[in-house]
């Protein structure tokens, strides 16, 4: 019977369960199958040790227990003081005695025993520190410990945040005259600056926040200083390109004061109007770049969050109980019943800012449900020096079939650095047919600038009348579980160089009717998803797709979906010879 059951536990994918079945048969009975049950049993603790290792639950220890009972020998059994370790840690974090966790997790970087998580475990190490140091008004031991953490982990704003605020108060300044001091004459040489931090440094058009970035440095580069702002907080210099840049004189080390050098005799006026952030232009591949997050509401209506994982090409959630069709994509959003979906933007300027953009349901994954709601909110997270607030800037809903939309502007608010604005598509409790165009441009407002006259676009040339083409065959990756109403085709484009930045993926079907004809865009990436395509019966409903644009000369490939829970068929392009 015990053997019986334990059968019926593991075709129910109950391993623990099988796995304590099978260990009071082996204890009762002994002589029961020997070799089929320890079998079963080293099985069925290996299984049980990659589940928790997974999830990086408690039980792995008793999975690994199981293991060793087992089999003492087992590879899997390396892993089991790290695993100890690390829960040690965990708990010790908890108490609040972070010291002792980071002796125990620091030896654990770069394993993968954990998927990772001893990483975020030890990010929130590095974080009690400082704020414990910053408590004690040891500022730089704090500032020193965020920046610890903020090196183990860009993508995460906490410790930017911390950092920030950890720092002495300013003094207030008394009223009693100071002697008129005669100045010393400096010694003779160039006014040099070194830019020695962590993170890049932002070199802007002019002397202030409400300036736009032109470029972007690493630590250990070096300036030769012109001139400098009146009140010695900016230094001119020039970047690589040798365009004249302004930086922030507090974060160099600099040879002399700052105040050494001349005066500017007249510096450049902000632009009345640029472009500062672009969600559609500026859609990349990795969390933070360009200050853009990709994330998911823990409830709906809330601004906390957790970040989208990437997913083949696209930002998208698989798992954790929201609708895998749940994604942010360049243009594209699709919420969760339980989840709004959200871009999240950090501001990097001071000064006035307006957004403008456009919005509509998409055809297909997007034609139907009950529509959608569409919300931009300003947040400022609460610090030391300022209260924190949420502001909601902008509303709009989608009807289920608002395939035109609405083109919206933002009126004009002001922003300090580091303020979050959040661009959220919310469902309406059906997350059904909710693929969302929600798009958005942040422009950068200065009363009395003056008007950037764009550089004038030179005009093309002809290209040679023999163009080498570009010639692909597609490549059937694997088929992906996909829990939507249709079937979806995804991938990437490659040439013998990297990625195609250009074209169209077309698609066609099915063979009797040919109703479904569309061109989707291949973005910068590579990349490209098709949506909302029927997907049986196989014999008769099927798609033929191939690559389109100029240069471009494509095999077709035809993909039936043979499998109803798996209706995502990821299928690549590659660059062949055109003979």
């Amino acid at each position: 019977m015990l053997w019986a059951d334990a059968q019926a536990a593991t075709e129910a994918g109950d391993t623990p369960g099988a796995v304590a079945l099978l260990q009071s048969l082996r204890s009762q009975s002994p002589d029961f199958h020997t070799a089929e049950v320890r079998q079963q049993l080293l099985g069925g603790c290996r299984s049980w040790y990659e589940q928790a290792a997974a999830q990086a639950g408690r039980d792995v220890l008793d999975a690994l227990s199981c293991l060793a009972d087992v089999s003492p020998d087992d590879p899997g059994l390396a892993e089991r003081v790290s695993w100890q370790n690390y829960f040690d840690a965990e708990d010790l974090l908890l108490s609040g005695q972070a010291s002792r966790a980071i002796e125990l997790l620091q030896p654990l970087q770069g394993g993968d025993f954990a998927a990772g998580r001893q990483g975020n475990l030890l990010y929130d190490a590095y974080l009690q520190q400082g704020d414990a140091a910053c408590a004690e008004q040891d500022y730089d031991g704090g500032r020193e410990w965020y920046l610890r953490a903020r090196a183990l982990d860009p993508t995460r704003m906490e410790a930017g945040n911390r950092l920030v605020d950890c720092a002495a108060p300013t003094a207030t300044p008394t009223a009693t005259p100071l002697p008129t001091a005669t100045p010393t004459a400096l010694p003779p040489g160039a006014m040099t600056g070194r830019y020695d931090q962590e993170g890049r440094l932002n070199l802007r058009m002019g002397p202030g926040l409400n300036y736009p970035i032109v470029s972007m440095v690493e630590a250990g580069a070096e300036f030769t200083i012109t001139v400098r702002s009146e009140d010695a907080k900016w230094l001119e210099t020039r970047n690589d390109s040798g365009a004249t840049v302004w930086v922030y004189a507090e974060v160099l080390k600099l040879n002399y004061p700052p105040q050494a050098a001349q005066i500017a005799s007249s510096t450049p006026a902000p632009p009345a109007e640029f472009t500062v952030a672009d969600s559609e232009a500026d859609f990349g591949l990795k969390q933070g770049e360009k200050h853009w997050f990709y994330v998911a509401s823990q409830s709906p209506g809330s601004l906390e969050f957790e970040q989208i994982p990437l997913d083949g090409g696209w930002y998208r959630w698989t798992t954790g109980g929201r609708n895998p069709e749940m994604r942010l994509s360049a243009q594209g959003s699709y919420p969760s019943w339980n989840s709004d979906v959200m871009r999240l933007w950090v501001s990097n300027y001071q000064g006035t800012l307006g957004i403008e953009g456009r919005a509509h349901k998409e055809q297909g994954a997007g034609y139907g449900g009950n529509g959608v709601d569409l919300r931009i909110v300003l947040r400022r997270p609460q610090s030391d020096q300022t209260d924190g607030f949420e502001r909601e800037l902008w509303r709009a809903s989608l009807g289920p079939y608002d395939t035109d939309g609405l083109t919206f502007r933002v009126d004009p608010f002001t922003v300090e650095q580091r303020d979050q604005i959040y661009f959220v598509t919310s469902a309406r409790g059906n997350d059904q047919k909710d693929n969302t165009v929600f798009t958005s441009r942040v422009i950068l407002l200065n009363e009395g600038g003056v008007e950037v006259v764009a550089t004038p676009t030179p005009t093309p040339v002809p290209p040679p009348t023999a163009v080498p083409q570009l010639c692909f065959e597609p490549r059937l990756r694997h088929f992906e579980d996909h829990k939507g109403c249709c079937g979806e085709v995804v991938g990437i484009a490659y040439t013998n160089d990297g990625r195609l930045s250009f074209g169209n993926i077309h698609i066609e079907g099915p063979p009797a009717t040919q109703q479904y004809k569309r061109d989707f865009v291949i973005n910068q990436d590579g990349g490209y998803e098709v949506t909302a395509l029927t997907a049986f019966p196989p014999d008769a409903i099927y798609y033929t797709l191939w690559l389109t644009g100029p240069r471009i000369k494509s095999e077709r490939f035809v993909v039936r979906f043979e499998d109803a829970g798996r209706i995502r068929a990821v299928v690549d392009w590659y660059q062949v010879s055109c003979n």
